[in-house]
């Protein structure tokens, strides 16, 4: 930690030593822990506020500008964001026609009052803002605004103002900022010396915890205050600071000065322009404002660019002529109201899952032969690779598990490993015959892609997101074209991720002669066997849904009183176990923890405590399942409550309490365990109440 940030940390300790009222004279041993211990709540303090912090993937930033009332648009895509993602602050701020800046936020901070009260209150932020009583009458027919919601509520304990949108402190604008500052420290320690805010010191002018700039939309709002002080525009203010500003990071700026405008700058973080008849949008991603045009581009890296509402959607954006558009008419962009026939967007989401995958696989499948054009184009390049490391986003690791394994059963290269992509080094790399393939959902984990362009190792992408920054980036790879989730937990992401991979697999094996006659001839083999599962996947998890949804329905009462669940899995169960205690966990509000056999027999299996505990176990009768039946046994003699998913009901016969015949489906055979996993959770939330269309935390 920095020298000055330790002085702080002792100094704000000092403060919390005098509200719980520890004079300094007091040298009892009492008094010195007591001190120790509000000298190091202080240290967490300055800790929290000096780290970066990372881009959060719930984060939500949105602008509109137009003729007419734009406070609708902003408020339904904040509130449609968090049906599906835990938030905790959230706020608009719009422009008035008399140039006011009128605002409306919440987050999970008590209040701006001088008894500093730090304890966070529990309420929906969103939920405030959309039903503050001064919403309707204070931004009524705005034709300008910005919007944001934050899964990290403010980084500040005590004061509301953290909160975005953030005002410089004469009301001359607004931002709303998403993503991180590596240099804020730098920036903070120059800003004491420029700006004539008076929360101008970084860290904290003397022993007054309230001058803390403690987020880095403060912190911005700060540089652009004292550039304006000095006499610069907005405009000319962002395009001083900006520069400036290291990390990836995106703003939306209202500014008084200019009512008819809105101001966008963006570097290394995803912003997407759309434009109506009537209106111009800006958002982290279009399907935001997916409702009102399918017409968008994506902005350009390091763009500061200005949305006027006077003009025409068509014809204002100048900047953006030598850019491509998109008009989408692709499903996942088509406006979907109501997931009915379904009863939630959960339920829709799994009972689509088969068509999903067949929308993956596409018409990748040609004979005995898998096409991959952008592999195609490159495969003198891809097939120089001879060791992969795959960097997996968190929502793709254990589909990246389960590809991993496909890749090695097809002896596509000499080594694979799985790295999570925030933990990707240049030492994570190989150091020659390398390659590096980043699997992301929206294709936003661009920290990989950098690490291997700047190694010179050949790097390529499975993203589902079009034109995502890690698919501009790599400019290589395969989209899943999965089409959007509009369920709270992923379901048919993994599936598709997993029969994307084994179209790797298979075009990887294909082209693989060099491996020599005996491998070949085993490969051929395995590859013709899991193109053939390929084929069948679709067909493979209707079955799988239609057959285990009763099933599901009377287990789930069964897991109603449980505190804790376990999944067990070996070799391509491995990963669906793990991928499944996620889904549990997360919808049906179940402690639930994905282990592979091994792991479960070193300890785990002492916690069980009879029929109390139930365990999961997947079983497949083409994968060695020897270490699952004895794993099947142990769990029986311990008295847990046993329920085992298999292929092969005659392997487990009088084994279980209860037993799930899924269909057999080769090397995919695992993924149909999926299913009544999935399933499960959904009927759990259910009989508990919850809805399993919104994000809760576990209590």
């Amino acid at each position: 930690m920095h020298a000055l940030a330790v002085r702080h940390l002792l100094r704000l300790g000092n403060t919390v030593a005098k509200r719980v009222r520890i004079p300094h004279g007091d040298s009892s041993t009492e008094s010195n822990q007591t001190r120790a211990m509000a000298i190091c709540l202080g240290g967490c303090c300055v800790a929290a506020l000096t780290l970066p912090w990372p881009p959060a993937a719930n984060d939500i930033l949105v602008g509109a500008v137009g003729p007419t009332n734009t406070t609708d648009f902003l408020l339904g895509a904040v509130q449609d964001h968090a049906k599906t993602h835990r938030l905790a602050e959230a706020g608009l701020a719009t422009l008035t026609h008399v140039a006011d800046i009128r605002e409306t936020k919440s987050g999970n901070i008590r209040s701006d009052d001088e008894s500093r009260d730090w304890l966070p209150e529990t309420f929906d932020c969103v939920v405030v803002v959309r039903n503050n009583a001064d919403v309707s009458r204070r931004h009524v027919n705005h034709r300008i605004g910005i919007a944001s919601a934050h899964e990290h509520a403010g980084r500040s304990f005590a004061t509301t103002s953290a909160v975005q949108p953030v005002q410089d402190t004469k009301r001359r604008f607004a931002l709303v900022h998403q993503g991180t500052l590596t240099n804020a420290d730098a920036l903070g320690r120059d800003l004491g010396l420029a700006s004539s805010e008076p929360y101008v010191c970084y860290w904290m002018a003397g022993n007054d915890p309230k001058s803390i700039v403690s987020t880095n939309a403060e912190l911005i709002t700060a540089l652009l205050a004292a550039a304006v002080d000095h006499g610069r525009t907005i405009q000319e203010a962002m395009r001083e600071v900006v520069p400036r500003l290291d990390g990836s990071y995106a703003l939306l700026v209202l500014d008084t000065a200019h009512p008819d405008q809105l101001f966008v700058a963006q570097h290394g973080m995803p912003l997407a322009v759309g434009a109506s008849a009537g209106a111009t949008y800006v958002a982290s991603s279009p399907h935001v404002f997916a409702h009102e045009t399918r017409r968008y581009l994506w902005l350009p890296d390091k763009a500061i660019v200005v949305l006027n509402a006077t003009a025409s959607s068509s014809s204002q954006l100048e900047w953006a002529k030598a850019l491509e558009w998109t008009d989408d008419t692709k499903p996942e962009l088509l406006p979907v109201e109501t997931p009915a026939p379904y009863a939630h967007w959960t339920l829709l989401d799994m009972s689509t899952e088969a068509e999903t995958v067949t929308q993956a696989i596409g018409n990748r499948l040609v004979g005995d032969r898998v096409v991959l054009g952008g592999l195609d184009h490159h495969a003198t390049q891809m097939l120089s690779i001879d060791h992969l490391t795959i960097a997996a986003g968190h929502g793709s690791r254990h589909a990246a598990a389960y590809g991993m394994q496909l890749l090695e059963d097809l002896a596509c290269f000499e080594t694979v490993r799985v790295v999570p992509s925030h933990e990707v080094r240049n030492k994570s790399l190989p150091p020659r015959d390398g390659g590096c393939c980043v699997v992301s959902i929206d294709g936003e984990a661009k920290a990989p892609v950098k690490v291997a362009q700047r190694a010179g190792v050949p790097v390529f992408s499975l993203v589902n997101a079009v034109g995502s920054h890690v698919a501009q980036m790599t400019q290589l790879g395969v989209y899943l074209n999965a089409g959007s989730e509009h369920a709270a937990v992923s379901t048919k992401m993994f599936a598709s991720q997993v029969a994307v991979f084994g179209l790797l697999a298979c075009w990887y094996a294909q082209h693989r002669p060099r491996n020599g006659a005996t491998v070949l001839d085993k490969t051929h083999a395995a590859r013709l066997a899991l193109l053939q599962s390929l084929q069948r996947v679709a067909p493979c998890l209707r079955a799988s849904l239609t057959e285990t949804r009763a099933a599901m329905k009377y287990l789930a009462p069964r897991l109603f009183a449980a505190k804790h669940c376990y999944i067990l899995g070996h070799s391509y169960g491995d990963a669906v176990a793990k991928e499944a205690g996620q889904v549990l966990t997360r919808l049906g509000q179940l402690h639930a923890e994905g282990l592979s056999v091994g792991q479960f027999k070193h300890g785990t299996l002492s916690l069980l405590e009879g029929t109390q505990t139930p365990v999961i176990l997947i079983v497949l009768g083409d994968s060695n399942p020897g270490d699952m039946l004895h794993a099947v046994e142990q769990v029986r003699a311990s008295g847990a409550f046993t329920v085992v998913i298999t292929d092969d009901e005659a392997l487990v016969q009088d084994m279980a309490d209860v037993v799930i015949p899924i269909p057999r489906n080769g090397a995919l055979t695992a993924l149909n365990a999926m299913v009544p996993l999935q399933m499960l959770a959904y009927e759990l939330a259910l009989l508990k109440g919850l809805d399993p269309d919104t994000l809760t935390t576990i209590a």
